[in-house]
């Protein structure tokens, strides 16, 4: 059995916080876990997150549909999730962001990557492997990210499957900005390995102003065994 439990502290666009009983759900085991309401949060999700933009607008295309109710068992597909009492509610992983447009137009978002502490320093060749994984369908972010300057020095950027990842250079690394389409959310999902004191921090702001964040020291490599 490969999976955790922890509290968290799950926050959504409107400010709204709630304590809540936190599961990872691994692949290959999801068996006989159930979480637990109530407690002060530890860390995990992001400092701002939905659980998801709700789809396509709506018919009058004045707002976004309804995200998807909470489930009422633990769902089994890989990922995490929290009991809000009301049901269990997808949240993003500790190395998890979401971008989440939760408006019916499209808006760009600028993404700052920072790797900690300064003597941990990310490389394109070497040990220090720090890459992040956004969800690129239409290629729209490589389109932008490989013509950006500090491609193949500070990053580097591949696509393949409808992924694109950016492998870190440099311990800071401003991604230029890219669309989300309207109500829709892009997903982004960080590894670091080479080293089990570095730590990825991720942070992305809408035009809007509304920021997401990964909770602070949360993102690092597995420990030696």
């Amino acid at each position: 059995m490969n999976r955790t439990k922890s509290l968290c502290l799950f926050s959504a666009l409107v400010g709204l916080v709630a304590a809540c009983g936190r599961v990872v759900v691994d692949p290959i085991d999801r068996g006989g876990v159930s979480g637990e309401s109530g407690g002060a949060g530890g860390g995990g999700g992001a400092a701002a997150t939905t659980g998801g933009a709700g789809g396509e607008p709506t018919d009058g295309g004045g707002m976004c549909n309804a995200p998807a109710p909470p489930s009422p068992t633990l769902p089994d597909q890989p990922g995490c999730y929290v009991n809000m009492g009301s049901g269990w509610l997808s949240i993003p992983c500790l190395c998890d962001l979401w971008l989440a447009n939760t408006t019916p137009a499209p808006i760009t978002v600028g993404i700052q990557l920072s790797v900690t502490p300064p003597e941990q320093v990310p490389t394109l060749t070497g040990a220090l492997d720090v890459e992040i994984a956004f969800d690129d369908p239409d290629a729209s972010l490589y389109a932008t990210w490989t013509k950006q300057g500090g491609n193949g020095e500070s990053f580097a950027v591949t696509s393949e499957g409808g992924t694109t990842t950016v492998r870190m250079g440099a311990a800071s690394v401003a991604l230029a900005p890219v669309p989300v389409a309207a109500c829709k959310t892009r997903t982004a999902t960080a590894r670091v390995s080479g080293s089990y004191t570095a730590v990825l921090s991720m942070e992305a702001v809408l035009d809007s102003g509304i920021a997401f964040a990964t909770t602070e020291g949360t993102c690092l490599g597995p420990p030696p065994f």
